[in-house]
């Protein structure tokens, strides 16, 4: 990384960072990974932060296991060179161009480390994933220069060709342009799309999960004759279960509860199985067991 150059700064969800390092580094740009909240102890610890995170995930009888917080580091073995413990091990010569909020679980940890950042970048533009909240909500906590455009941010993002970006309400027609070239350096076709809570794959995908859950649960058919059925009948490139192990099923049930706040209509009510997958910890691919089991035969 050379002095004065634009870097592109990521935080949030291990898995989903990890993600887009990858795509970065796949077009030779810079960036550096924040893997530290320990610095944002004025309010909250560390552990208390994560641990919100989990109990929006798992409940709030469930034990948290501090040794789940050091995990993350592992998602990052790859790019040791690029990941700071803190904001103030940034380089003061190191111009963050592009900060890029991957944080999905907790609005709270969110706007904490955007905060932080809109006041050390202000002339970043701030990329954030926006499918528990909107862009303009998210702006709204800001310092009034900050630049905020959403996107649907979730695992496997990177695997289709197109992006939905939403600006906030505050977002200047400059920043609408800078979010649109910066994507498409990366190799995506980009559609702007109204901010709104869930974005528009992220909703529909979610809503699309949530019925088939109910399927599963209401014995209407297998997990396996589901997702053959939405991929021979719809040409869907994933089954709607096996794309719910890819996401998470609390990233899935984080944005129908985000959207049944939001709007307060019945059919963003989320499925009673889906909650009994992140009470047994069955969140998908992750964990090794969600609609189905990724774990070795013994």
């Amino acid at each position: 990384m050379t002095a004065d150059s634009k870097t592109v700064l990521l935080f949030g969800e291990a898995p989903i960072v990890a993600e887009f390092a990858r795509l970065l580094e796949g077009h030779s740009r810079d960036f550096l990974i924040l893997n530290s909240t320990d610095e944002f102890t004025d309010e909250f610890s560390a552990e208390e932060i994560i641990a919100e995170a989990l109990e929006q995930s798992f409940g709030p009888d469930e034990a948290f296991d501090a040794e789940e917080v050091d995990e993350v580091n592992e998602y990052y073995d790859e790019f040791a060179e690029n990941v700071v413990s803190s904001i103030g091990d940034i380089d003061d010569s190191t111009h963050v161009d592009v900060v890029i909020d991957c944080t999905v679980r907790t609005k709270q940890l969110k706007v904490m480390v955007l905060q932080e950042l809109a006041e050390l970048f202000p002339s970043a533009l701030i990329i954030s994933s926006t499918v528990i909240c909107t862009a303009t909500d998210i702006n709204s906590l800001l310092p009034l220069a900050s630049q905020v455009v959403g996107a649907p941010l979730i695992p496997g993002f990177s695997e289709a060709k197109t992006i939905e970006i939403a600006p906030s309400l505050r977002t200047r027609d400059i920043s609408h342009t800078r979010a649109r070239s910066f994507f498409e350096s990366l190799g995506f076709s980009v559609e702007i799309v109204e901010d709104r809570v869930g974005l528009v794959f992220p909703r529909m995908i979610a809503m699309l999960i949530n019925e088939a859950a109910f399927a599963v649960m209401e014995n209407v058919a297998s997990p396996q004759d589901i997702d053959t059925a939405m991929k021979l009948g719809v040409n869907y490139p994933k089954g709607l279960l096996e794309w719910s192990d890819t996401i998470g099923a609390d990233i899935i049930v984080a944005i129908l509860d985000a959207l049944y706040e939001e709007y307060h209509e019945a059919r963003y009510r989320c499925c009673v199985l889906l909650r009994q997958h992140l009470r047994a910890g069955w969140l998908g691919r992750s964990t090794g067991r969600g609609f189905y089991n990724y774990l070795p035969m013994n």
